[in-house]
């Protein structure tokens, strides 16, 4: 199964649970907020849930998963994602949205965190990057389409059958998996984690400055991305006019950036290191994020000011993602699916979070959003600066 073509689209299917669940729902958030006359705050809540979901599902199915093996948790996670994607095709009220959106993360977090485990079990550090670059490069597909499928179902039908389609999906990631993909954590290699054993495990882990440090690089990356994701619908329709069809070609152009780092941190991870990419990228974003926050401040009329330093920001987003999964999951090979579910509960917390703050601070213009960005941005270059350390090069990895 090792370096199969099958392999990769299982497991790049799996990593597109959340992407899609996100993605696919942006272009609708502003009719769905004049459908149940609520504030825009409330419809964003609905995607925090989600992402809040993503990141309480990593810490269950992780150290199950090192119990008991990948398969089982990732088939009960499905059911669950299918279950609540069904239920919020029929919700009759925001507040049942946002319950069934919390649900619906906790099953979708069983796909990107049994995915990332099962390149740790089978692939080294920088073999591990390589691969998870290449299974972000195929995720990108979901941010690439994802919300023009949005944004013409809505044209076609109404919200409603987004989440229809959603389940649809559901199905054939199940069927995928459980046809093609074997158990790659074996009875001999699992541990025998109760919860007070599930605990210790995640102690060890939090008590290593630098596997924290690779998480909340991870977070904040991950936090400035979402920001767009959560205010940009209403940000670039209020203040620029543009349409829920025109927010999601924008939000495609973002991802030719996304695959293009990919594809080149594949080719420089294992000549320059997962810890040197990670200076490199973050010392992008930091810069990238100030020049937005300085062109927002300037109150230009052209979203384009705007716009392409946000574009610049967000194309490093899934090669530091997956350098920092590599880098943190080194050390532990016996705790991969507890050490994946803690980035993964990390990154969506601290996304989820911020995704709130900008929400209830959203005053129709791209101040809030482009601030936040840039904030996110510095404080993961920190984290890699004061943390992460100086790192190793290759030759030591």
């Amino acid at each position: 199964m090792k370096g199969s073509l099958l392999l990769t689209v299982i497991l790049g299917t799996l990593m597109m649970f959340g992407p899609i669940s996100i993605d696919m729902y942006l272009p609708s958030m502003p009719t769905i907020a004049r459908e149940f006359a609520v504030a825009q705050g409330s419809v964003q809540l609905t995607l925090s849930a989600l992402v809040f979901g993503l990141a309480a599902g990593q810490l269950i199915y992780g150290p199950l998963s090192d119990r008991y093996g990948r398969r089982a948790p990732l088939t009960v996670g499905i059911v669950l994602y299918g279950a609540a994607s069904l239920g919020c095709a029929v919700a009759a009220s925001i507040e049942s949205m946002i319950v069934l959106r919390l649900l619906q993360g906790i099953g979708a977090a069983a796909g990107g965190v049994l995915a990332r485990a099962i390149v740790r079990d089978i692939y080294d550090r920088d073999d591990g990057a390589r691969i998870l670059s290449v299974l972000y490069m195929v995720m990108s597909a979901a941010p690439m389409i994802a919300p023009h499928i949005g944004s013409q179902i809505m044209r076609a039908f109404d919200w409603r059958a987004i989440f229809w389609v959603l389940l649809g999906f559901g199905l054939l990631a199940l069927t995928l998996s459980a046809a093609g993909l074997r158990e790659t954590h074996p009875p001999e290699k699992r541990g025998r984690n109760a919860p007070i054993g599930m605990l210790t495990a995640y102690a060890t882990l939090l008590k290593d400055s630098r596997f924290v440090g690779y998480g909340l690089i991870g977070g904040f990356t991950f936090a400035g991305m979402f920001t767009f994701f959560s205010a940009g619908p209403f940000t670039f329709e209020d203040a620029y006019g543009i349409s829920p069809q025109g927010f999601a070609a924008l939000f495609s152009i973002n991802v030719v950036g996304i695959i293009l780092t990919s594809f080149l941190n594949t080719r420089l991870v294992k000549r320059l290191s997962v810890d040197r990419m990670l200076i490199y990228s973050t010392l992008w974003t930091t810069l990238t994020g100030a020049l937005m926050a300085l062109t927002a401040q300037a109150e230009l009329e052209n979203f384009l000011y705007v716009f392409v330093p946000l574009m610049l920001f967000v194309a490093p987003v899934a090669m530091t993602i997956a350098n920092t999964n590599a880098g943190a999951l080194e050390d532990y090979p016996q705790l991969a699916g507890t050490g994946a579910a803690l980035l993964g509960a990390m990154m969506y917390t601290v996304g989820a979070t911020i995704g709130v703050v900008v929400g209830q601070l959203y005053d129709g213009t791209p101040m809030p959003m482009a601030l936040f960005v840039f904030a996110s941005g510095t404080a993961a270059l920190l984290a890699r600066l004061f943390l992460v350390g100086p790192g190793r090069t290759a030759k030591q990895a």
